[in-house]
């Protein structure tokens, strides 16, 4: 990555700090598309936030920017889900996941995870899980009547930077929960598991490069 790319989108994170705008990345990229990829969008980025030692929301870049302050694009739905027996904070607004309807199956996770106050649980232990169509049958089949209360949480395949940093905080707040990886025994799963347990330099930064997952 060359210096005056970094320069070029650093001026344009620049004027999203100053305005208290939040973009995504892909909108970053619509705005840069003649001049960049996107994989050279994401290597810019992550030059920055090593080199300011901060996470992308800290850039004003986020997954979701209708749950910042100003709204300047609405993207897709939250990658990573939640479910189980947690209580929390959500910017001051206290959630139950117990309480979540049968219909609904589990929380978005959004990128905004230092708004985060977690409060309490029951659970014996979290359970990453790989696929979402699993995640999702371990809801329905009931996991937690069955085996004791647990939290489960997925980033439907490779887990974005939110659900990570969701998982990192999470064990912070209960650090005597263990927390289990449920994927397949291939080379893409343990990809996969190597990347939920913040094999990430930006993680890292954020987080300390801690090993989580047993």
């Amino acid at each position: 990555v060359s210096t005056i790319d970094v320069l070029d989108v650093l001026a344009t994170i620049y004027d999203l700090v100053c305005s208290d705008v939040f973009m995504n990345k892909r909108s970053l990229y619509y705005l840069r598309a003649k001049e960049f990829s996107m994989q050279r969008i994401d290597a810019i980025l992550r030059t920055l936030c090593l080199l300011f030692r901060v996470p992308r929301r800290f850039l004003h870049i986020v997954l979701l920017p209708h749950l910042s302050p100003n709204l300047l694009m609405q993207t897709s739905t939250c990658r990573g889900i939640v479910s189980g027996d947690l209580r929390f904070l959500d910017d001051g607004q206290f959630v139950d996941l117990r309480d979540l309807p049968a219909t609904t199956k589990g929380r978005p996770i959004g990128d905004f995870t230092d708004r985060l106050t977690f409060v309490a649980t029951d659970a014996r232990y979290i359970l990453v899980v790989e696929k979402e169509t699993i995640f999702f049958y371990l809801l329905e089949l009931g996991l937690h009547h069955i085996i004791g209360p647990c939290i489960l949480l997925t980033g439907r395949g490779y887990p974005g930077f939110a659900t990570r940093s969701f998982l990192h905080h999470l064990t912070d707040a209960f650090p005597s929960i263990p927390v289990l990886f449920l994927g397949d025994f291939d080379p893409h799963g343990i990809c996969l598991l190597y990347t939920s347990d913040a094999a990430d330099d930006l993680l890292c930064v954020d987080l300390g490069g801690r090993r989580i997952i047993k």
